[in-house]
């Protein structure tokens, strides 16, 4: 069983239904793979021509709005949100991963 089938266990479909569009929809999973490469200094984002300040632009004007709609799901059941810090683009990252594994 993977994390996520554990987390979620016990929601109302329509709100499992909504965590997995957020999360393999709305999250695009290239694009957190992109954040996962902070320690390297973003080659993936800076081979399209992305600055750090687009890059930080993304995750703040889209991806933290993504993950904090995901944690305000879990939550609203009295869950614990499945990201620690959504203004950590890094960390939220390897949190989604890990959702999978």
């Amino acid at each position: 069983m993977r994390k996520l089938e554990y987390l979620e266990e016990g929601l109302p479909i329509e709100d499992r239904q909504k965590l997995f569009h957020c999360l393999k929809r709305d999250i695009s999973e290239t694009m957190m793979r992109y954040f996962l490469e902070k320690e390297t200094g973003y080659p993936s984002f800076h081979s399209c021509g992305f600055t750090d300040e687009h890059i930080r632009s993304i995750w703040d004007n889209g991806y933290f709005e993504k993950v904090c709609k995901v944690n305000d799901i879990m939550t609203k059941h009295g869950r614990a949100p499945l990201f620690t810090d959504p203004s950590d683009s890094y960390r939220s990252a390897k949190e989604y991963f890990s959702l999978f594994g």
